[in-house]
């Protein structure tokens, strides 16, 4: 509590040091015009970048394609509760970028935190058993029409989605499986 406490604090002394001193000082104001506005935004950035260095569990959305490789159920007793999903993106872009967040390498795994639920427990359950089996897991948060080989049909429906595949997924939909080319 203290460290991220610690950090916003001094980040907000500095931007008053530092805007106090541009205004008191005696230079070219056009230095100071300059100067201010930079001061100000790059302090932004760093506000909204803190979130993302801090290296804990992130609660912002799932990528629109993932592969999920565990999930981590944490039940509600004193706490709210979480449902932790270890994912790489195999999205090819993140739409919720911001001005000064950190884009971590896509190949790597990032852990995401998401509030509990019955039915999100339910699905996470589902899924991590299918990972205990050995499966490997291509999520989609849309529910789409698929052509693939293996198990699923060309609806996408399947037994993670909901009863029947009509409910809204928490975690998202299985991808079907991938489509291999004849050798």
């Amino acid at each position: 509590m203290i460290e991220t406490l610690a950090i916003p604090l001094v980040l907000l002394i500095l931007i008053a040091l530092t805007i106090w001193f541009l205004a008191l000082t005696k230079g070219h104001y056009i230095v100071k015009v300059i100067l201010t506005p930079l001061v100000l935004l790059s302090s932004v950035g760093v506000w909204y970048s803190m979130n993302s260095l801090l290296g804990w569990a992130t609660s912002d959305s799932l990528p629109a394609k993932y592969q999920l490789h565990w999930v981590i159920i944490e039940e509600p007793n004193d706490n709210e509760g979480a449902i932790y999903l270890l994912v790489n993106s195999i999205s090819r872009r993140h739409k919720d970028i911001r001005v000064g967040t950190y884009i971590a390498n896509t190949k790597e795994p990032r852990l995401y935190k998401i509030p509990y639920t019955r039915e999100g427990h339910k699905q996470a359950q589902q899924l991590k058993e299918k990972l205990q089996e050995g499966q490997s897991l291509l999520m989609s948060k849309n529910k789409g029409k698929g052509k693939g080989l293996g198990d699923g049909n060309e609806n996408g429906d399947n037994d993670i989605g909901g009863e029947g595949g009509n409910q809204e997924a928490p975690f998202g939909y299985l991808m079907p499986p991938l489509r291999l080319p004849e050798k």
